[in-house]
């Protein structure tokens, strides 16, 4: 998938603090227009980050957009999680 930026180490948050609900990480993000997605190919769920966090879907044409909407459009729609609310008991399978 194009245009999707991995943090590196994948915790780190590069400034994002949401997480997957079930397992208090994040992949990566990804835009469709200016609205950031996070999401977790683990749980196969989306979250909802924000409008214009970064400047980076400037950069990207609508073709990238479509492709990264679609491969949202797979993704469950869920409420992330700030990393301290995360306790790893509560991970799911």
């Amino acid at each position: 998938m194009s245009n999707v930026l991995v943090f590196t180490p994948r915790r780190s948050g590069a400034g994002l603090h949401h997480r997957c609900p079930y397992c208090g990480d994040m992949d990566a993000f990804c835009d469709v227009v200016a609205q950031q997605w996070g999401y977790c190919e683990k749980h196969g769920v989306k979250w909802h980050l924000g409008a214009n966090l970064t400047d980076d879907w400037l950069q990207e044409t609508e073709r990238d957009w479509v492709a990264n909407q679609h491969f949202l459009d797979g993704l469950d729609l869920v409420y992330s999680v700030a990393p301290k609310q995360y306790a790893p008991e509560q991970e799911q399978a």
